[in-house]
């Protein structure tokens, strides 16, 4: 018997781990209550071509088609996975819906009415459940790269770089103007709609009744139900006269009462066009993070021009060789530098911030002061002689004709000069 038990228990432990190991493998496959032919799982590494059938009751009929993420690589910044679909008749009517998985896409209860292509997201697993009566075929390719999306990213570049241009300019103006009252428009029209749709049992019902309590009122209903039969019928080219006619008038007044000039206004409209051309850039790739990257260098160039980053990445990494001045380097930066400081002293001089009475009042020579504001040297004739002999080659003469030199230099400072002209060599 104890053999038996044995056997047994373990048989029972061989089913726990096999139950417990199919758990785990369905928890983590999202695809595995996929199976046709009601949903097919897709293939990226080739074309897929599926033929969906009606349904024999002519019912409405749900196919779902999964599609596994793709691995992040640099290959795929602008990869695209696309589903195509393929109509067996023009007006016929196909809607989809996204789902994570297979469950959850049966669960939608909203579906988006579809013409012919649906873009799937390249790196996450997603389910597309496609709801149509009559058959229709399915093809799902992955295009890389997608010229969409590296025209994305080139308009965005383009327009980052020419806002500055393009906000200063009448015909971007106008462009702008126009656009903003022909969107405000069609959100207007599709507010309108939507009231509509949501009013019109209650409007109908109150006209009736208002209508068989007063005769006027059913004449007007009368003549009011062609004008609103017509708009109904042709709302497609009401719709497109109705955007030409504000798109006018959005003209008019723009040229009426003149293009913006103020400076802040400017701004904003080129803040504006910028955030416009990184929003292109961002949605250029499949990658965020390959976005942002291309952003900051977009963005690093525009605050850095290519003269000023290159200039600094030489100086940094290249730095340039110190090297003492020879003595004609000297000299000429000496009186490049003693004329630069002694022309910024006229202009102080000139200037409203000098208070020339208190400086003149101070002065013992107020002759010599406007003689050098009006543009006169700041030495006198002895000074001039004692500074060529201090700079002079000649190191033999004497003390005493130094002393001399300077006694007199010094008589002519009693005498009202100011000798601080020395500290200039």
């Amino acid at each position: 018997m104890a053999p038996k038990i044995y056997f047994k228990t373990i048989l029972v432990f061989l089913n726990v781990i096999l139950t417990l190991s199919s758990v785990v493998a369905t928890s983590t496959d999202p695809f595995y209550d996929c199976r046709e032919p009601a949903c097919f799982i897709l293939d990226n590494g080739r074309v897929n071509r599926i033929y969906v059938e009606e349904n024999i009751f002519g019912n409405w009929n749900l196919a779902t088609f999964c599609h596994r993420g793709q691995i992040k690589d640099h290959f795929g910044i602008w990869i695209n996975p696309v589903l195509t679909i393929f109509k067996r008749n023009q007006d016929q009517e196909i809607s989809y819906c996204i789902g994570k998985n297979l469950t959850e896409v049966q669960k939608k209860e909203k579906y988006i009415k579809v013409d012919e292509y649906i873009s799937l997201q390249a790196f996450e697993s997603s389910c597309v459940g496609i709801l149509s009566v009559k058959p229709y075929t399915v093809q799902f390719k992955v295009i890389n790269p997608d010229v969409l999306y590296i025209a994305y990213v080139i308009a965005g570049i383009f327009v980052f770089f020419r806002a500055p241009q393009w906000s200063r300019n009448l015909l971007v103006h106008y462009v702008i103007c126009v656009s903003v009252v022909l969107l405000a428009s069609g959100l207007l029209l599709i507010y309108i709609r939507q009231l509509n749709l949501q009013q019109r049992l209650v409007s109908d019902t109150d006209m009736l009744m208002l209508a068989g309590v007063s005769p006027s009122l059913l004449m007007l209903q009368w003549m009011l139900t062609p004008t609103q039969d017509e708009v109904q019928d042709n709302r497609q080219h009401f719709g497109y006269n109705y955007m030409l006619v504000t798109g006018l008038i959005s003209v008019i007044s723009a040229y009426r009462f003149a293009p913006m000039t103020d400076y802040r206004s400017l701004n904003l409209l080129q803040w504006m066009l910028q955030i416009i051309g990184l929003a292109l850039i961002y949605n250029g790739t499949q990658i965020a993070e390959a976005s942002a990257a291309i952003i900051i260098m977009v963005v690093s160039a525009y605050m850095f021009p290519a003269t000023q980053l290159q200039q600094r990445l030489r100086y940094i990494f290249l730095p340039p060789e110190s090297r003492f001045l020879t003595e004609e380097e000297y000299e000429e930066e000496r009186d490049r530098e003693t004329e630069k400081a002694l022309e910024e002293l006229r202009q102080y001089c000139k200037s409203p911030e000098c208070q020339k009475y208190k400086v003149i009042s101070r002065l013992k020579s107020p002759s010599r002061f406007a003689s050098f504001v009006n543009g006169g040297d700041h030495l006198s004739d002895t000074d001039s002689d004692v500074d060529d002999y201090i700079m002079s080659d000649d190191d033999y003469h004497s003390h005493s004709d130094y002393s001399h030199l300077l006694s007199r230099s010094n008589d002519d400072y009693d005498n009202g000069y100011d000798n601080t002209h020395f500290s200039h060599v």
